[in-house]
């Protein structure tokens, strides 16, 4: 999957360094609302590229423990 988004924008997510693709795992960390008066929560990150951030996290060796990621071999 390419991202068409951010810095690394372009680039397969297999390529991109550790720490933008633990940024992408957490869903870039924040929300916000659409307009000042609506509930609907948007995120910074779009689902489809969260799971495969998830996926290749896994595959790279990190798991979630609380709110940090560890290598599992650590």
């Amino acid at each position: 999957m390419h991202l068409e988004f951010g810095s690394q924008k372009g680039k397969d997510i297999t390529e991109i360094p550790d720490h933008y693709l633990l940024y992408l795992c957490d869903r870039g960390r924040s929300t916000y609302y659409k307009s000042r008066h609506s509930r609907d929560v948007k995120w910074k990150v779009p689902i489809k590229v969260w799971e495969e951030a998830r996926k290749e996290a896994d595959r790279r060796g990190y798991t979630k423990t609380g709110e940090r990621w560890y290598l599992k071999n650590e």
